[in-house]
């Protein structure tokens, strides 16, 4: 008996029916965005399982909810309700994590492609060398850059990008010097690396093999995961402003209110000084 009422309760009203209305999973309440087979990536924008199907970086199945009417949801919070949440922070983090893995990986296409070329060109070992060492710089530099781009320190990472631009500048000129020799030997299928999705590519390919490359699944992935850690980068930073603005607004406000404080028992006591002169 008692366990059949249970059962035309929890029809009627639902199993959390005790627990506090802000607590309650009902399909419109927000605490349904918090449930674990919800997709909290693509609440934030989109799902990274989605992008790479069938493809030679596939991640498998999202065994989650994507659910568009969620989606929305999520996108009508304030900042402070979707930081409280903490998806996009983990969100993000998933993405660098991919887009890293796929860098190292770039790297070691560039090294290669570098060699190639270069023996290709017939280029002095010795110089073979300096050009695999600008390019772990440059790699390294770049990930200094990032690093304090992420903690807000613009100053730092414009110094170090200037550091990168000038790494880059070196090895552009030894990577000119290979083209030159090789053009004059007559060759002109020099290997070059994506440097979004690590897809390798010949300087002859044709404009179909071309369009193939930039259109396809690898490529509009990786070039979207780029763009979208960028916009929250930068997100991120305008907020960093805008709440230092609004804690210095708060102190200057504290300051009028003190300031104000100390005018009212001085006027005071000049009005008694002034009643005592008369």
């Amino acid at each position: 008996m008692a366990a059949s009422l249970k059962a035309m309760l929890d029809s009627l009203m639902g199993k959390d029916r005790n627990a506090p209305i802000s607590e309650r999973k009902t399909g419109s309440s927000r605490n349904r965005l918090a449930e674990p087979d919800v997709c909290k990536y693509f609440l934030c924008g989109f799902c990274p399982h989605d992008l790479f199907l069938n493809t030679k970086v596939d991640l498998g199945h999202c065994d989650n909810v994507h659910d568009d009417a969620l989606q929305e949801q999520w996108n009508r919070l304030s900042e402070r309700e979707k930081k409280a949440y903490g998806y996009e922070e983990r969100f993000v983090e998933f993405l660098q994590k991919l887009v890293s893995d796929m860098d190292r990986k770039i790297q070691r296409h560039r090294e290669r492609m570098e060699e190639q070329n270069a023996k290709l060109a017939q280029v002095d070992p010795e110089v073979r060398d300096r050009l695999s060492e600008l390019s772990r710089d440059i790699v390294t530099s770049t990930n200094r850059m990032e690093a304090l781009s992420e903690e807000g320190d613009v100053d730092g990472a414009h110094k170090v990008l200037q550091e990168v631009e000038a790494l880059k500048a070196q090895k552009e000129v030894i990577l000119e010097q290979i083209r030159v020799k090789t053009s004059g030997s007559g060759t002109n299928r020099l290997i070059s690396v994506c440097e979004i999705c690590s897809a390798f590519t010949m300087s002859g390919d044709n404009e179909q093999r071309i369009h193939d490359h930039v259109t396809g699944k690898q490529h509009t992935g990786y070039q979207l995961m780029r763009e979208t850690i960028r916009q929250f980068r930068a997100k991120k930073i305008r907020n960093q402003a805008s709440n230092a603005r609004e804690d210095r607004d708060k102190e200057k406000d504290k300051d009028k209110d003190k300031v104000r404080e100390g005018e009212g028992p001085s006027s005071s006591s000049g009005s008694r000084d002034r009643d005592r002169d008369r």
